[in-house]
């Protein structure tokens, strides 16, 4: 993955981000219009205002495919939506983390959302917007990536 030097940037226009972890065995809430679980390949569709709680996150979408390996695991959920909408809330963060992008991703045994299309997060004033943005919650990183037709932009407020 080509990650464009705002790393460094990134971090200080979210600072002062306190990190935390996803519980990751909390229980996965998923209110829809419809559900769809296919155990064959253990896709799980949910349509039509989808609100998903997942710990202290959660996502709004038009619709949320879930994908689970053979075993069980969950290795990523995918949010759609115009826009879908997150918002986590953990403990350690120092205020609300809000984001929205055409797609949203979540891999929980990576620790990573990914915000494609249009992407955007905000923390209290502070705002970025790009094509990709990519947390990285176990690293305590955010990456924002080009596109062919257009760059990462921040707003940065005095603390």
């Amino acid at each position: 993955m080509k990650r464009y030097g705002l790393c460094c940037w990134l971090l200080i226009l979210f600072s002062p981000l306190s990190w935390g972890h996803l519980e990751r065995n909390a229980p996965v809430e998923i209110n829809s219009d419809y559900a769809q679980y296919h155990h064959p390949t253990g896709v799980a569709t949910h349509r039509g205002q989808v609100k998903m709680v997942y710990s202290t996150t959660t996502l709004l979408a038009d619709q949320l495919d879930i994908y689970r390996d053979p075993a069980g695991e969950i290795q990523k959920f995918l949010a759609t939506g115009q826009p879908a909408t997150l918002e986590s809330t953990m403990a350690s963060l120092a205020a609300a983390l809000t984001g929205q992008a055409q797609s949203i991703y979540y891999l929980p045994q990576e620790g990573l959302f990914v915000l494609e299309g249009q992407a955007q997060i905000q923390q209290g004033a502070d705002t970025l917007n790009a094509p990709k943005i990519t947390l990285d919650i176990e690293q305590q990183a955010i990456y924002s990536e080009r596109d062919s037709t257009s760059r990462p932009s921040m707003i940065m407020q005095s603390h």
